[in-house]
């Protein structure tokens, strides 16, 4: 039987104390036909060319994203009282969850006025009239599926 030191009994009152998170890294080499693949694919070279061109086209691309949302929502028409009251109420007669709620449907009806999918008053359209709106629309001419997408530059 092995005996037991007073350095174990130490050392074990001091294991376990609290939790310990860590992050393992791990790179990937590739070794044989997939490193001839990648180059005669010129996988890397794109990712590289990419790379390089982002911080030309980042500034341009944010700001068309900028001018896309506030083309969208300058006509904004919504009907705002359900929100204030809902906001100047919490902790009176209405839960902080009410308020969330509130705030999840507003948020929803500004995406949907982004999207399309939604009128200036925040009104859901049915596809008729959403397709009407669209051929008369005085818009930049793209949908937010083509901008947020990833089909604006390909």
């Amino acid at each position: 039987m092995e005996k037991i030191s007073e350095n174990t009994v130490f050392y074990n009152t001091l294991t376990n104390l609290k939790p310990i998170s860590k992050t393992l890294r791990f790179r990937l080499i590739p070794k044989g036909k997939t490193d001839k693949t990648i180059e005669n694919l010129k996988l890397l070279d794109k990712d590289f060319d990419m790379n390089r061109e982002y911080p030309y086209l980042k500034d341009a691309i944010d700001d068309f994203y900028r001018y896309f949302i506030k083309t969208k929502l300058q006509d904004i028409d919504f009907d705002w009282s359900e929100l204030e009251i809902a906001y100047n109420g919490v902790g009176d007669s209405i839960k902080k969850s009410d308020l969330e709620g509130v705030q999840k449907d507003y948020r929803a009806r500004i995406l949907g006025l982004i999207k399309g999918s939604h009128d200036n008053a925040g009104i859901k359209l049915d596809p008729k009239q959403k397709k009407e709106i669209e051929a008369n629309a005085d818009s930049p001419g793209y949908t937010y599926e083509d901008i947020f997408k990833k089909k604006l530059i390909s």
